[in-house]
């Protein structure tokens, strides 16, 4: 989340109602939530201010401060029907579940998609950041595994980078060259597939693990743990 320039100095203090801790060139904000556990952190540098917020935050108390939420998007990838393949579709629904059930649904867009290419252009433009969640089959890497890989990773799924279709670096810098407002941030979160050929809906369990520890990676990144 950013916190707006508009916002003047003593509002922030006196909506805070916190402290204020200063180091060489950075101002830290530290902000209680009525009536909740937990705090802000807001940190203010010549760049501007951030913010990163805590589960369950209470966002009434920034609305006189200007505060905007960097549109989100979820975006679980896979295909139900070949057992390990569907991790990512899996991910999406549990994370979308929880953020229904927080009253969170609001802090990220959660789709769930079989495409690749260009068709993930579309789902990706507009979004200021985007997180994908989907299973991989690499060489050498165990089952279960959760990676966190960049976009200009070469290794990754089938549906991330398709010797048939375009990969992500070139999905961004397409979209780009379109005039399409792509992400600025992209995040992919990968399950290594035990087994991704065999017909059947039900994951193995080294995966069904995995999916658990994705889900509460994806929460952690848009604020809700």
């Amino acid at each position: 989340m950013a916190l707006d320039r508009t916002c003047a100095p003593e509002e922030r203090r006196r909506i805070a109602g916190g402290e204020r801790k200063r180091t060489p060139g950075r101002v830290q904000l530290v902000i209680p939530r009525p009536g909740r556990g937990g705090r802000y952190g807001v940190e203010a540098s010549g760049q501007g201010f951030s913010l990163v917020p805590t589960a369950g935050a209470n966002r009434s108390v920034f609305a006189f401060c200007g505060l905007q939420t960097l549109k989100t998007r979820v975006i679980g990838l896979g295909n139900t029907i070949l057992t390990d393949d569907g991790v990512g579709v899996y991910a999406a629904r549990e994370v979308r579940r929880i953020l229904d059930e927080h009253g969170s649904a609001d802090s990220a867009d959660v789709v769930e998609s079989e495409v690749g290419g260009f068709d993930l252009m579309e789902l990706m433009a507009g979004w200021d950041r985007v997180i994908l969640v989907d299973s991989i089959q690499f060489d050498g890497v165990a089952p279960g595994t959760l990676l966190e890989l960049d976009p200009q990773d070469l290794r990754t799924s089938l549906r991330i980078r398709s010797v048939h279709d375009i990969d992500l670096p070139t999905v961004l810098k397409f979209g780009r060259l379109m005039g399409l407002k792509m992400p600025g941030q992209v995040l992919i979160y990968a399950i290594q597939a035990a087994d991704a050929h065999t017909l059947g809906e039900a994951m193995t369990p080294l995966v069904r693990q995995a999916m658990a520890r994705a889900v509460e990676t994806v929460l952690s990144r848009i604020g809700i743990s």
